[in-house]
Protein backbone atom coordinates (compact mmCIF):
# COMPACT_ATOMS: atom_id res chain seq x y z
CA UNK A 1 0.00 0.00 0.00
CA UNK A 2 1.04 3.48 -0.60
CA UNK A 3 2.51 5.22 1.56
CA UNK A 4 0.87 8.48 2.67
CA UNK A 5 2.16 11.83 4.45
CA UNK A 6 -0.37 14.45 4.50
CA UNK A 7 -4.65 14.62 4.98
CA UNK A 8 -6.32 17.43 3.25
CA UNK A 9 -9.93 16.95 4.85
CA UNK A 10 -13.32 19.24 4.06
CA UNK A 11 -15.02 20.39 7.48
CA UNK A 12 -18.80 20.30 7.22
CA UNK A 13 -20.77 17.29 6.48
CA UNK A 14 -17.21 15.53 6.40
CA UNK A 15 -14.86 15.80 9.18
CA UNK A 16 -18.11 17.33 11.96
CA UNK A 17 -21.09 15.00 12.32
CA UNK A 18 -24.52 15.98 11.73
CA UNK A 19 -24.74 17.61 15.41
CA UNK A 20 -21.47 19.66 14.02
CA UNK A 21 -18.78 18.16 16.53
CA UNK A 22 -16.04 16.05 16.03
CA UNK A 23 -16.43 12.77 17.45
CA UNK A 24 -14.00 11.93 20.49
CA UNK A 25 -12.93 8.89 18.26
CA UNK A 26 -11.90 10.62 15.33
CA UNK A 27 -10.15 13.32 17.30
CA UNK A 28 -7.60 10.90 18.72
CA UNK A 29 -6.61 9.35 15.55
CA UNK A 30 -5.64 12.68 14.57
CA UNK A 31 -3.75 13.90 17.79
CA UNK A 32 -1.98 10.35 17.26
CA UNK A 33 -1.51 11.04 13.12
CA UNK A 34 -0.12 14.54 14.07
CA UNK A 35 2.58 13.53 16.39
CA UNK A 36 3.53 10.86 14.41
CA UNK A 37 4.40 14.23 11.95
CA UNK A 38 1.53 13.57 9.66
CA UNK A 39 -0.57 16.94 9.08
CA UNK A 40 -4.07 17.07 9.12
CA UNK A 41 -4.97 20.05 7.36
CA UNK A 42 -8.71 21.47 6.91
CA UNK A 43 -9.61 22.41 3.43
CA UNK A 44 -13.07 24.46 3.73
CA UNK A 45 -14.75 27.23 2.25
CA UNK A 46 -14.73 28.92 5.64
CA UNK A 47 -13.04 32.22 6.51
CA UNK A 48 -10.05 31.77 9.14
CA UNK A 49 -12.22 32.32 11.99
CA UNK A 50 -14.89 30.07 11.17
CA UNK A 51 -11.40 27.09 11.31
CA UNK A 52 -9.46 28.55 14.09
CA UNK A 53 -11.47 26.79 16.76
CA UNK A 54 -12.33 23.44 15.24
CA UNK A 55 -8.25 23.32 14.87
CA UNK A 56 -7.93 24.27 18.61
CA UNK A 57 -10.32 21.19 19.39
CA UNK A 58 -8.02 18.85 17.89
CA UNK A 59 -5.39 19.91 19.30
CA UNK A 60 -2.97 19.72 16.36
CA UNK A 61 -0.45 22.33 14.49
CA UNK A 62 -0.88 22.58 10.98
CA UNK A 63 -1.77 24.83 8.24
CA UNK A 64 -5.49 25.48 7.25
CA UNK A 65 -6.67 25.80 3.56
CA UNK A 66 -9.43 29.05 3.50
CA UNK A 67 -12.02 30.22 1.26
CA UNK A 68 -11.41 27.03 -0.54
CA UNK A 69 -7.89 27.44 -1.70
CA UNK A 70 -8.28 32.05 -1.53
CA UNK A 71 -6.16 32.08 1.57
CA UNK A 72 -3.69 29.46 2.65
CA UNK A 73 -2.08 30.02 6.24
CA UNK A 74 0.48 28.38 7.53
CA UNK A 75 0.29 26.45 11.51
CA UNK A 76 0.98 29.78 12.97
CA UNK A 77 -1.76 31.63 10.65
CA UNK A 78 0.85 33.84 8.94
CA UNK A 79 -0.28 34.07 5.22
CA UNK A 80 1.48 31.83 2.48
CA UNK A 81 -1.16 32.50 -0.28
CA UNK A 82 -3.75 34.76 -0.90
CA UNK A 83 -5.99 35.43 -4.52
CA UNK A 84 -8.88 37.75 -4.21
CA UNK A 85 -12.03 38.86 -6.42
CA UNK A 86 -11.75 42.34 -7.85
CA UNK A 87 -13.70 44.44 -5.58
CA UNK A 88 -15.55 46.19 -8.43
CA UNK A 89 -16.34 42.65 -10.21
CA UNK A 90 -17.73 42.27 -6.70
CA UNK A 91 -19.82 44.97 -6.18
CA UNK A 92 -21.19 44.22 -9.64
CA UNK A 93 -21.66 40.62 -8.95
CA UNK A 94 -23.81 41.78 -5.69
CA UNK A 95 -25.96 43.89 -7.45
CA UNK A 96 -26.93 41.86 -10.12
CA UNK A 97 -27.76 39.14 -7.83
CA UNK A 98 -29.93 41.49 -5.59
CA UNK A 99 -31.73 42.48 -8.74
CA UNK A 100 -32.21 39.29 -10.56
CA UNK A 101 -32.38 36.83 -7.12
CA UNK A 102 -33.88 39.23 -4.32
CA UNK A 103 -34.78 35.97 -2.63
CA UNK A 104 -31.11 34.93 -2.32
CA UNK A 105 -29.23 36.16 0.78
CA UNK A 106 -25.61 37.29 -0.02
CA UNK A 107 -22.59 37.17 2.10
CA UNK A 108 -19.42 38.67 1.43
CA UNK A 109 -16.21 37.15 2.70
CA UNK A 110 -12.35 39.21 3.32
CA UNK A 111 -10.06 37.91 5.61
CA UNK A 112 -11.42 37.66 9.06
CA UNK A 113 -14.74 40.35 7.84
CA UNK A 114 -18.10 38.68 6.97
CA UNK A 115 -20.66 41.29 5.75
CA UNK A 116 -24.28 40.81 5.51
CA UNK A 117 -27.47 43.24 4.39
CA UNK A 118 -29.42 42.22 7.45
CA UNK A 119 -27.93 40.24 9.98
CA UNK A 120 -31.37 39.15 11.49
CA UNK A 121 -32.27 37.34 8.24
CA UNK A 122 -32.86 33.21 8.95
CA UNK A 123 -30.20 32.14 6.72
CA UNK A 124 -27.58 34.37 8.27
CA UNK A 125 -28.48 33.52 11.25
CA UNK A 126 -28.50 29.91 10.58
CA UNK A 127 -25.05 30.13 9.24
CA UNK A 128 -24.07 32.22 12.45
CA UNK A 129 -25.18 29.26 14.46
CA UNK A 130 -23.37 26.82 12.22
CA UNK A 131 -19.84 28.42 12.15
CA UNK A 132 -20.37 30.84 15.73
CA UNK A 133 -19.00 33.66 13.95
CA UNK A 134 -20.87 37.34 13.85
CA UNK A 135 -21.33 39.18 10.86
CA UNK A 136 -21.30 42.51 10.26
CA UNK A 137 -23.36 45.19 8.05
CA UNK A 138 -21.58 48.23 5.94
CA UNK A 139 -20.61 49.44 2.63
CA UNK A 140 -18.33 46.54 1.32
CA UNK A 141 -15.75 49.53 -1.03
CA UNK A 142 -15.01 51.00 2.62
CA UNK A 143 -14.69 47.30 4.65
CA UNK A 144 -12.33 45.71 1.43
CA UNK A 145 -11.02 49.09 0.06
CA UNK A 146 -7.56 48.70 1.17
CA UNK A 147 -7.35 45.12 0.15
CA UNK A 148 -8.61 46.15 -3.14
CA UNK A 149 -10.63 42.81 -3.01
CA UNK A 150 -12.65 39.57 -1.13
CA UNK A 151 -12.38 36.25 -0.77
CA UNK A 152 -15.61 34.94 -1.85
CA UNK A 153 -19.09 35.34 -2.28
CA UNK A 154 -21.63 32.83 -0.01
CA UNK A 155 -25.11 33.14 -1.35
CA UNK A 156 -27.85 31.10 0.57
CA UNK A 157 -31.49 30.24 -0.77
CA UNK A 158 -33.38 27.19 -1.85
CA UNK A 159 -32.31 25.19 -3.95
CA UNK A 160 -34.40 26.29 -6.79
CA UNK A 161 -33.03 29.90 -6.47
CA UNK A 162 -29.42 28.73 -5.58
CA UNK A 163 -29.18 26.54 -9.10
CA UNK A 164 -30.87 29.65 -11.35
CA UNK A 165 -27.96 31.77 -9.54
CA UNK A 166 -25.24 29.44 -10.15
CA UNK A 167 -26.42 29.17 -13.89
CA UNK A 168 -26.77 32.97 -14.08
CA UNK A 169 -23.38 34.16 -13.14
CA UNK A 170 -21.35 31.02 -14.68
CA UNK A 171 -23.47 32.48 -18.06
CA UNK A 172 -21.96 35.85 -17.26
CA UNK A 173 -18.90 34.87 -15.73
CA UNK A 174 -17.34 32.22 -16.71
CA UNK A 175 -13.76 33.53 -16.06
CA UNK A 176 -15.05 32.89 -11.91
CA UNK A 177 -14.74 30.13 -10.05
CA UNK A 178 -18.52 29.24 -9.14
CA UNK A 179 -19.78 26.15 -7.27
CA UNK A 180 -22.02 24.96 -4.30
CA UNK A 181 -20.94 23.61 -1.60
CA UNK A 182 -24.03 22.28 -0.88
CA UNK A 183 -27.63 22.32 -2.38
CA UNK A 184 -28.90 25.86 -1.10
CA UNK A 185 -25.18 27.20 -0.61
CA UNK A 186 -23.37 28.65 -3.82
CA UNK A 187 -19.53 29.83 -3.40
CA UNK A 188 -18.40 32.23 -5.71
CA UNK A 189 -14.56 33.15 -5.99
CA UNK A 190 -11.92 34.53 -8.10
CA UNK A 191 -11.33 31.73 -11.11
CA UNK A 192 -7.83 30.66 -9.97
CA UNK A 193 -9.17 29.55 -6.87
CA UNK A 194 -9.66 26.17 -6.43
CA UNK A 195 -8.77 23.62 -3.32
CA UNK A 196 -6.87 21.60 -5.23
CA UNK A 197 -4.78 24.95 -5.80
CA UNK A 198 -4.29 24.58 -1.88
CA UNK A 199 -3.72 20.95 -1.46
CA UNK A 200 -0.90 21.56 -4.13
CA UNK A 201 0.50 24.65 -2.28
CA UNK A 202 0.79 23.01 1.11
CA UNK A 203 2.74 19.56 -0.67
CA UNK A 204 4.96 22.13 -1.87
CA UNK A 205 5.58 23.84 1.41
CA UNK A 206 6.10 20.63 3.05
CA UNK A 207 8.03 18.95 0.32
CA UNK A 208 5.10 16.39 0.44
CA UNK A 209 4.28 14.96 -3.18
CA UNK A 210 0.92 14.99 -3.97
CA UNK A 211 0.37 12.05 -4.94
CA UNK A 212 1.23 11.14 -0.84
CA UNK A 213 -2.05 12.55 0.24
CA UNK A 214 -5.51 11.94 1.31
CA UNK A 215 -8.49 14.08 0.51
CA UNK A 216 -12.17 14.07 2.20
CA UNK A 217 -15.08 15.88 1.12
CA UNK A 218 -18.86 16.23 0.24
CA UNK A 219 -19.17 18.52 -2.43
CA UNK A 220 -19.06 19.40 -5.71
CA UNK A 221 -16.55 22.32 -4.32
CA UNK A 222 -14.51 19.42 -3.18
CA UNK A 223 -13.98 17.49 -6.31
CA UNK A 224 -11.23 18.94 -7.74
CA UNK A 225 -9.31 18.37 -4.96
CA UNK A 226 -10.65 14.64 -4.47
CA UNK A 227 -9.13 14.47 -8.03
CA UNK A 228 -5.28 16.18 -7.34
CA UNK A 229 -4.76 13.98 -4.52
CA UNK A 230 -2.98 10.77 -4.26
CA UNK A 231 -6.30 8.96 -2.94
CA UNK A 232 -9.42 11.16 -2.62
CA UNK A 233 -12.47 9.95 -0.70
CA UNK A 234 -16.18 11.20 -1.21
CA UNK A 235 -18.30 11.18 1.77
CA UNK A 236 -20.90 8.45 1.46
CA UNK A 237 -23.12 10.86 2.87
CA UNK A 238 -22.26 13.09 -0.57
CA UNK A 239 -24.81 13.46 -3.10
CA UNK A 240 -25.04 11.05 -5.67
CA UNK A 241 -23.11 13.19 -8.27
CA UNK A 242 -20.15 14.01 -6.21
CA UNK A 243 -19.57 9.94 -5.09
CA UNK A 244 -19.73 9.16 -8.87
CA UNK A 245 -17.09 12.09 -9.86
CA UNK A 246 -14.83 11.25 -7.07
CA UNK A 247 -12.14 8.19 -7.02
CA UNK A 248 -12.73 6.63 -3.61
CA UNK A 249 -16.02 6.90 -1.23
CA UNK A 250 -15.81 6.41 2.22
CA UNK A 251 -17.52 3.10 3.30
CA UNK A 252 -19.83 5.06 5.98
CA UNK A 253 -21.14 8.58 6.32
CA UNK A 254 -19.99 11.40 8.54
CA UNK A 255 -22.52 10.19 11.28
CA UNK A 256 -20.22 7.35 11.37
CA UNK A 257 -17.05 8.73 11.08
CA UNK A 258 -16.36 7.44 7.61
CA UNK A 259 -12.91 10.19 7.40
CA UNK A 260 -12.20 7.78 10.70
CA UNK A 261 -12.89 4.11 8.99
CA UNK A 262 -10.48 5.25 6.11
CA UNK A 263 -7.82 6.93 8.08
CA UNK A 264 -7.69 3.28 10.36
CA UNK A 265 -7.52 1.62 6.83
CA UNK A 266 -4.44 3.87 5.76
CA UNK A 267 -2.46 4.44 9.11
CA UNK A 268 -3.16 1.61 11.00
CA UNK A 269 -0.80 0.77 13.99
CA UNK A 270 1.91 -1.01 13.48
Amino acid sequence: MKEYKIIFSDIDGTLLNNENQVPEETIEELRRLDSQGVPFVLVSARMPKGMRPIREELGIHAPMVCYSGGLVLDPDDQEIYSCLLDLDLACEIKSLVAKEFPEVVCGIYGGEHWVVDDIRDPWVIQEQGITHLIPETGDIREIFGKEGGIHKFLFMGDEEAVIRTENRLKERYPQLSIARSKPVYLEVMNGNVCKSAGVKIVCEKYDIPVEQSLAFGDGQNDLDMLNAAGAGFAMANAPEEVKAAAPFVTPVDNEHQGLLAVLRKYFDEK
